[in-house]
């Protein structure tokens, strides 16, 4: 039986990304049969070095989290900024179909990496290029990363809060992983266009313009009387029991109280023993206070820089007692 051909077969793309946006693009490109080469300073990618602060190993030969956004590529480290390592890139480049980079337009120019220059090098390569905020405007120039272009710019850190509580953590790169998807139907269309013209094109995207987009509706609905958007995320106007009971297993999320821990055991209770969906529900005319929450705390409680740890509990089994995490001062 003949071996089933891959759609982006005879596709050659360069990756000069880093960290997840850009680098995941071109991982699923290559997981439907794009060749990926891979340029890497001679430091190589940040993400190598992830799981530092993501608590997962980053050796050579074990290292997931640089895995997820890079698997299946070619991987060269090159100094660009030098005539052989430029020139090396530059050849690259001379039959590529895809050329893919977040670096900043400045330093790109600088370099002579810019959309123009390349073009004219190469008339058929689809130069895709990665922001944080877009290609124009005053802050086009800014770095972006995911929690500050995608979460906080576009409002979703604010509106999916409640009033006076502390800020939520997103996982690591949540919106990267997303605007890699809108990247990659860019790519992807152009390559299409390439195909019947035999030209390329600049595509483009940012962070921020994802998160406006993932957080569309919301943006529209507040250009109107609703000026709060989600004043209480944990409750709806919902009445069917599946949304009541999702709504009581939101209101008794573990997280620490000033003055009493939050056990395991808060997340163990049949379903029997959560409150009622009349407990829960709130009257349009006098707001009725949450059913007893335990694990929840003032933002003042979460801001305080009396500890230098805090804890969170009893941990597993194998930690042999509380877990704690070192915490940050804020600014004075």
């Amino acid at each position: 039986m003949a071996q089933k051909k891959l759609p982006l077969e005879g596709v050659k793309v360069v990756e000069m990304g880093t960290v997840v946006a850009a680098p995941t693009t071109a991982r699923v490109l290559c997981a439907y049969g794009a060749e990926v080469i891979k340029v890497e300073t001679l430091d190589g990618d940040v993400m190598r070095l992830a799981g530092t602060h993501e608590f997962t190993p980053y050796e050579d030969d074990l290292n997931p989290l640089f895995t997820i956004h890079n698997s299946n590529k070619k991987f060269l480290s090159l100094n660009f900024k030098t005539p052989e390592g430029k020139k090396i890139l530059m050849d690259l480049l001379k039959d590529a179909d895809v050329f893919i980079t977040n670096v900043r337009e400045k330093s790109l120019l600088r370099n002579g990496l810019d959309y123009e220059t390349l073009k004219a090098w190469n008339p058929g390569l689809i130069y895709a290029h990665f922001l944080g905020y877009g290609d124009k405007g005053p802050v086009a120039s800014n770095p972006g990363f995911d929690i500050s272009a995608f979460w906080l710019r576009s409002g979703p850190i604010a509106d999916w809060q409640t009033q006076d509580s502390f800020p939520f953590l997103p996982t690591y790169a949540f919106g990267d992983m997303a605007t890699s998807s809108s990247f990659l139907a860019g790519i992807l269309m152009a390559l299409y266009a390439k195909k019947e013209t035999g030209l390329g094109t600049k595509v483009n995207t940012s962070l921020f313009a994802s998160g406006i987009w993932c957080n569309a509706i919301g943006v529209v609905q507040t250009q109107f009387d609703r000026k709060d958007l989600n004043p209480d995320p944990l409750i709806s106007t919902a009445s069917s029991p599946r949304k009541s009971w999702a709504r009581a297993a939101a209101w008794a999320r573990p997280t620490t109280a000033a003055g009493s821990a939050c056990t395991a055991t808060n997340m163990l209770r049949t379903r029997r023993s959560w409150p009622s969906s009349t407990a829960l529900r709130r009257s349009s005319t006098t707001p009725a206070a949450p059913p007893s929450r335990p694990c929840r705390r003032p933002v003042s409680s979460w801001m305080s820089s009396s500890a230098a740890t805090r804890s969170f509990g009893p941990g597993p089994p194998w930690s042999g007692g509380t877990t704690s995490a070192p915490i940050m001062s804020p600014a004075r």
